[in-house]
């Protein structure tokens, strides 16, 4: 008894290294029913109509459009399309408008304010596919053409309008507020004449990240002034007694820093200002004979200026980018340019 208990032991242990063996040759006996090529790409869901399998694209790929005198044509999916779309917002009857202050905020929320030859300052709500909103923000002392002031808008974080505007000779502010402690009747307009006898000619507002008003105005001595709501009180301090430009340019960033790019029509200068609370950092970015009053300015993820001059001569003009390098050194940007237009 004791020798056949013993054939059973030697008999478990054979199998149990038997299934040991096999269990470390199974990968290279399995046989794959289809072999993979490195060189196809996997074969992918379509989630929507216009979904390839690249995973590049966008959604027009795959559709048919009518472009350029095209009818009917296919879309590819690495096309890059530059459409343009026109659509009449407002019909002004009886009043004739000037140049409309545009922001833009997030969900693609449009906010515009405008003056009008016949006293009105306006502004207006829109979004892509939702109702035209318009209100009036005041009505102030009528004007023509050519001494038409436009108001300037900022528009807060929770989505409430600020508007900088004239009155005659009258730099005002209204403030589209919601029922408060501070306003308690209600959701409406509040307007005040915060500097009288100034004679503004032209107006650049924007909101700090405290949510206070600092604009910029333009005296019909052509001198720029700073305009800004402490939180208790209105200043003015002046920045450059000019003659400055009538084009100028306001950016505010996050950590409260005022960018403003201005030129002297005298020198042909081109002035970008940094103002931080009470220190100015002034700097001649260009210096053109035939700097034509046009600029712009942005701020892009490093809050660093990037900025665009218009020179004009009798028969042509020309646009000159000026940009920083500031950080060329830990790679922010190259100094050495990769295309040359």
């Amino acid at each position: 008894m004791a020798g056949h208990g013993f054939f059973k032991d030697g008999m478990k242990s054979v199998l149990l290294v038997l299934l040991f063996v096999l269990s470390l040759w199974s990968p290279f006996l399995a046989v794959p029913d289809e072999a993979l090529s490195e060189d196809e790409p996997p074969t992918v869901a379509l989630s929507g109509p216009f979904a390839q399998t690249s995973g590049y694209g966008h959604d027009l790929a795959g559709g048919t459009i009518d472009v350029d005198g095209l009818v009917q044509v296919t879309v590819r999916e690495e096309s890059m399309l530059d459409m343009w779309t026109s659509e009449m917002l407002n019909l002004s009857f009886g009043e004739h408008h000037g140049t409309p202050d545009m922001k833009m905020t997030r969900h693609d929320k449009t906010h515009l304010c405008w003056s009008t030859e016949e006293g009105s300052v306006r502004t207006a709500i829109y979004r892509p596919g939702q109702v035209w909103t318009v209100s009036l923000v005041d009505t102030v002392a009528s004007s023509n053409r050519s001494d038409l002031v436009d108001c300037a808008l900022g528009v807060t974080k929770n989505e409430l309008q600020r508007v900088l505007y004239a009155d005659d000779g009258d730099l005002k502010m209204g403030r589209y507020a919601i029922q408060s402690q501070t306003y308690y009747d209600g959701p409406r307009w509040h307007t005040r004449t915060i500097m009288e006898n100034v004679h503004p000619t032209h107006l650049a507002l924007d909101i700090t990240p405290g949510g206070l008003e600092w604009g910029l105005m333009r005296t019909a001595s052509g001198a720029l002034h700073q305009v800004n709501f402490s939180g208790a009180y209105w200043t003015s301090y002046l920045l450059d007694a000019g003659p400055v430009g009538e084009a100028f340019n306001l950016e505010i960033d996050d950590e409260g820093v005022a960018h403003v790019l201005y030129s002297r029509t005298t020198t042909g200068d081109v002035i970008l200002l940094r103002v931080d609370g009470m220190e100015h950092d002034r700097r001649v970015l260009l210096q053109d004979d035939d700097l034509a009053d046009a600029l712009g300015m942005d701020l892009d993820a490093n809050n660093i200026e990037q900025v665009v001059s218009v020179s004009e001569q009798a028969s042509s003009f020309s646009l000159n980018l000026i940009r920083s390098l500031a950080g060329q050194d830990t790679g922010r940007v190259d100094p050495n340019p990769s295309q040359a237009v």
